[in-house]
């Protein structure tokens, strides 16, 4: 997770047509997904839900969600991250195989303390300096796009809501799914698997370009 002040956050989003009733506590651990201590604190936890719009297992590592078109796991442990992957391959190629599904993505989202005492106006000062907006204000951020037909890429940098001397660097990317003509059975697996550590290295890999400017213009 990185020194004081420095926080982490990655998740794999599935889009679908899901039924969030399905995923409770108990259907996790009853196939190896969760251990019983985990599903009894899920369970113990006041907001885990399980309803027909939507599910919620909020664990002290993991936090799996489910939405009528929307199924996520996410972790800001970096030890629990490696079990992302594998735990949604698993949800929709083997026990929910028959969910049609459209898209995943991935988010890769960074927060790191700075050597700066005010990160919103150092990048109202870099807006600024493009002299596109005559009055900026005291703070900005910046979002930028990398689409493709293959994939959609965006990193948004900002000020952080819990110090104003950290900066957070969000980063986004999702994958459409364009199978054959005709309906049939896919796996979902092979595609995250595939993009999962090519996205993630990209997205530390921005993470630290940002950084390296802020470092080198601030103090």
């Amino acid at each position: 997770m990185g020194g004081p002040g420095n926080h982490q956050l990655t998740s794999v989003v599935v889009l679908g047509a899901m039924n969030p009733l399905i995923h409770h506590p108990a259907w996790y651990q009853l196939h190896g997904l969760l251990t019983e201590q985990e599903a009894k604190e899920a369970l113990a936890n006041p907001q885990t839900l399980c309803t027909q719009p939507a599910a919620q297992l909020l664990l002290s590592s993991l936090m799996i969600s489910c939405q009528l078109e929307r199924w996520e796991v996410q972790t800001g442990d970096s030890e629990s991250e490696e079990r992302l992957v594998p735990l949604a391959t698993r949800v929709f190629d083997e026990l929910l195989d028959q969910t049609p599904v459209n898209t995943f993505g991935f988010n890769f989202n960074f927060e790191r303390k700075t050597r700066l005492t005010d990160v919103g106006g150092f990048l109202a000062r870099k807006l600024k300096s493009l002299a596109v907006v005559k009055d900026v204000g005291t703070s900005a951020s910046f979002v930028w796009h990398q689409d493709s037909r293959e994939r959609q890429a965006s990193t948004t940098v900002m000020v952080s809501r819990r110090s104003p001397d950290s900066i957070v660097i969000s980063n986004n990317f999702t994958h459409p799914i364009r199978g054959p003509e005709k309906l049939e059975r896919f796996d979902l697996g092979p595609l995250v698997v595939g993009s999962f550590e090519v996205d993630r290295t990209e997205a530390r890999g921005r993470m630290e370009q940002v950084l390296a400017v802020v470092e080198s213009q601030g103090a």
